[in-house]
């Protein structure tokens, strides 16, 4: 979807890494390398409290404790 889109940045939010007894639960690696092999944009993860400022550029601001 991102590659089809092309978002100035594509973000990853609301994650559900689902796992079973033979499959282990994928990483947020496991995540960025698959969605690098079609999708080549700026792309972020999700994480509490982070915003996104989007206009003619995105900012991303991460909470800091």
């Amino acid at each position: 979807m991102f590659a089809q889109a092309k978002p100035k940045m594509a973000a990853y939010t609301q994650l559900v890494l689902i796992a079973s007894d033979k499959i282990p639960p994928p990483t947020i690696e496991n995540i960025f390398a698959e969605t690098r092999q079609t999708y080549s944009g700026p792309l972020e993860v999700g994480e509490d409290l982070m915003s996104f400022e989007i206009g003619e550029t995105v900012t991303v601001r991460r909470h800091k404790p």
